[in-house]
């Protein structure tokens, strides 16, 4: 059977639809409200045939700049609205996601119905008050899943 066929949606918090983007400019944070990100990661979307489950997964998340790992301890994960456990290490921080986490690789038209062919993660980025960044510092973050198995 072929291996999971994954596709990353990503919107704000604001923002009314998913776009399935490589790249996505999440805007510019502002303090007074923490910024907050959606992604819905699929399995085999718009699929015809099926393809194995992703399971025993986590995902990772670092910063282009090395430096600005710091950033990572104020960044937030949650499924289902409960908040989802992470670590730090050497710059990456690794999201653990629980092993009951299954995402189907079964054929399905893409429409939200298919609720086992994907999962929604939520992230926060809340930097507290007393910590000072550059106005205007563009940062870049990537996502990746890690097979745990």
């Amino acid at each position: 059977m072929q291996d999971p066929k994954i596709t990353w949606y990503v919107k704000n918090a604001t923002d009314k639809a998913f776009t399935q983007e490589e790249t996505f400019y999440a805007g510019s944070y502002n303090k007074q409200v923490d910024m907050e990100l959606i992604f819905e990661i699929w399995n085999n979307r718009y699929g015809l045939q099926k393809v194995s489950d992703l399971k025993n997964f986590n995902i990772t998340i670092g910063f282009d700049h090395y430096e600005d790992s710091a950033l990572l301890q104020y960044c937030f994960f949650e499924k289902d609205g409960r908040e989802l456990d992470s670590t730090i290490d050497d710059g990456i921080m690794t999201v653990i996601i629980p092993s009951s986490v299954v995402i189907s690789g079964k054929e399905n038209d893409g429409s939200k119905q298919h609720t086992d062919n994907y999962i929604q993660i939520k992230m926060r980025l809340a930097i507290p008050d007393n910590v000072t960044i550059k106005p205007n510092d563009l940062k870049t973050m990537f996502f990746d899943i890690v097979n745990i198995q």
